[in-house]
């Protein structure tokens, strides 16, 4: 089978702080269509892993521009962001399983850590668009105020619950100063036996999450997990 792939013009950069920026992409010909909560595997020439790395798409699909954001962590990352605008993208096609399904009835839960929260993004704006009425709570941690950057504007979407917690400086409302704790998700879960969670940030984060929910009484197939490395 042939590989698919997809050419982008990189059109605006938004820079969130000195280590995270948003890339918004026009596709050179018809956009390819996405599923909120999928994601783009970015392939860059003479840099490893010459398969690419997964960036998980920050835009709805119903917005006007594809958007990646992303986080300085190594030399592939570091080279995405050295990029301008007029530049240019090779990437997969939109790709991945991270979603809601219909069949999850119940509540919406999702937990993030940092860049993590980008998918989530994604996923509640599409929500909100086409009226979708389960409940929706988001759990996030981030090290400072100024990388949760995404909470301003998710906090304008109706009936979602935002809990943002904050692990490296003092805080003060909204925020929570400390980690994502099992007493902190229970307290915001009405209904553990029917909710669905989904864990997105790093492999410790998300193997350490999945097992603090085992925990508390989640069975294993109400958790999705998505592990950024």
């Amino acid at each position: 089978m042939i590989e698919q792939n997809s050419n982008w013009t990189i059109i605006d950069i938004v820079t969130h702080t000195d280590q995270i920026k948003t890339l918004h992409l026009k596709a050179s010909g018809e956009r390819p269509s996405f599923v909120a909560g999928q994601y783009l595997t970015v392939k860059l020439p003479g840099f490893s892993p010459v398969e690419g790395k997964a960036y998980s798409i920050s835009s709805a699909p119903y917005e006007e521009t594809v958007t990646l954001t992303v986080k300085k962590i190594g030399n592939f990352s570091s080279a995405i962001l050295e990029k301008q605008i007029g530049d240019t993208l090779l990437t997969s096609l939109p790709y991945g399983f991270f979603y809601p399904d219909r069949e999850d009835v119940g509540e919406l839960i999702f937990i993030a850590a940092g860049i993590g929260i980008t998918p989530f993004v994604s996923i509640l704006k599409q929500l909100t668009k086409v009226g979708d009425a389960r409940p929706r709570t988001l759990l996030c941690s981030n090290q400072t105020v100024k990388e949760a950057f995404f909470v301003n504007s998710l906090a304008l979407l109706p009936e979602l619950n935002i809990v943002s917690c904050i692990t490296r400086e003092a805080v003060t409302s909204p925020h929570l100063f400390g980690r994502i704790t099992p007493g902190l998700i229970l307290d915001q879960v009405k209904n553990i036996e029917t909710a669905t969670f989904f864990l997105c940030g790093s492999i410790h984060f998300t193997k350490d999450l999945w097992q603090a929910l085992r925990q508390i009484g989640v069975k294993s197939e109400q958790i999705y997990t998505e592990g950024f490395f």
